[in-house]
């Protein structure tokens, strides 16, 4: 599914600005 490879990136990008939705590291 494309939502997971899009939330691997969100994920990194969510750990480096500190914020982001929680999916990503899930």
């Amino acid at each position: 599914m494309g939502f997971f490879s899009d939330n691997l990136l969100e994920g990194k990008v969510a750990l480096i600005t500190g914020g982001g939705t929680g999916l990503g590291l899930a």
